[in-house]
């Protein structure tokens, strides 16, 4: 049988107002999350 094809909403996310931008949970950065950029200096 075949499913129906489930689409993600382009125009809708996760942060949809200043509110949410503030109380988003935005990950760590740290110096690992550059170690690309470490490799071609």
């Amino acid at each position: 049988a075949r499913q129906n094809r489930a689409w993600q909403d382009e125009h809708i996310g996760v942060i949809k107002t200043w509110k949410d931008f503030e109380n988003y949970k935005w990950p760590k950065i740290s110096e690992e999350s550059f170690y690309i950029h470490k490799l071609y200096k």
